[in-house]
């Protein structure tokens, strides 16, 4: 306007990185499609339960307006390469997780990105490794040269333990029932105790899986009758307690 400056700001140019990736976990009721929600239930971890999301999350710069779907991640153009397969195997080719099962999840804003695999399609306790690379097809990667960065996790089987040894004696009051699970931290279960005979009677509770693996629940026994026979067991899971209520 007339040679006048009206407005100025500040623009800082920083060089794009490929800085690492991490295995992660998410919870079964997760929705990947969810991209604004999903990175909030991710845990770092390289154990993932059969039926929770197996997550690799990608620390990088500089991609997100060429990221649109998993796709994207193996593009010749700009020389991304993502491959999720087997580790440690002998004596045959790894078997690879298709692109097509893996749901890609952006976080422009934290320079991250979530690639997201259902772990139904991994072999429970065989390693997977996932790899990122960026080549110098990438305008932003020098001729010669190239960025990569891997994680590896595995799938393991869906259990919960409670902290009790048989037979246990419940008083009759409030009491903690705490255990240990292999889901994914964030997992709400169902924990029942369950009196059985004349005095029958079922108690639940709803804890959360905390992000050490533990969980623990408050179940008050005080209505029950000393002597009761009863059965703890975090349900959909194999293993269980058994005890009575104790006298008061």
């Amino acid at each position: 306007m007339d040679g006048r400056v009206v407005a100025e700001t500040l623009l800082s140019l920083q060089p794009r990185e490929t800085e690492g990736a991490v295995a992660g976990v998410a919870p079964q009721r997760a929705d990947p499609a969810r991209s604004d929600d999903f990175a909030e239930e991710v845990t770092e971890r390289q154990s993932v339960a059969t039926g929770d999301w197996a997550v690799v999350r990608v620390d990088a710069s500089g991609l997100y307006a060429t990221l649109d779907d998993a796709a994207d991640l193996r593009n010749d153009e700009y020389g991304y390469d993502l491959t999720v397969e087997e580790a440690d195997v002998i004596n045959r080719p790894p078997e690879e997780v298709p692109l097509e099962a893996i749901t890609l999840v952006t976080d422009a804003e934290n320079d991250r990105f979530f690639a997201v695999v259902d772990s139904g399609r991994l072999e429970v306790e065989q390693p997977y490794r996932a790899t990122f690379t960026i080549t110098d097809d990438n305008p932003y990667v020098a001729d010669g040269e190239e960025e990569s960065v891997s994680a590896v996790f595995r799938a393991v089987e869906r259990s919960a333990t409670i902290d009790a040894e048989e037979p246990v004696s419940i008083p009759p009051e409030s009491v903690t029932v705490s255990g240990t699970t292999t889901v994914a931290p964030g997992t709400t279960l169902t924990v029942a105790a369950t009196g059985e005979g004349g005095d029958a009677f079922l108690l639940t509770a709803r804890p959360t899986v905390e992000a050490d693996g533990s969980w623990s629940a408050s179940m008050d026994f005080s209505d029950a009758e000393p002597g009761t026979p009863v059965t703890v067991e975090v349900l959909g899971f194999s293993r269980s307690v058994e005890g009575d209520v104790s006298g008061r």
